[in-house]
């Protein structure tokens, strides 16, 4: 979201040196059992990472 007004912006709208806001939420707990991280977990899209739920992230 736009950090100035808190418009949602769109993917294709986003443009270097927006000053953005990121909101994210835990997921549902089956997305982290062992099937839901192999079907939408990061190695399922190709990236050599493992998952870190985003609570763990938070820099609040």
């Amino acid at each position: 979201m736009d950090t100035e007004t808190a418009a949602a912006i769109q993917t294709e709208a986003l443009r270097y040196g927006q000053r953005v806001t990121v909101l994210a939420w835990p997921c549902d707990p089956l997305w982290r059992t062992p099937k839901g991280l192999e079907t939408a977990g990061p190695r399922a899209f190709g990236y050599d990472l493992g998952y870190v739920p985003v609570e763990e992230l938070s820099h609040g």
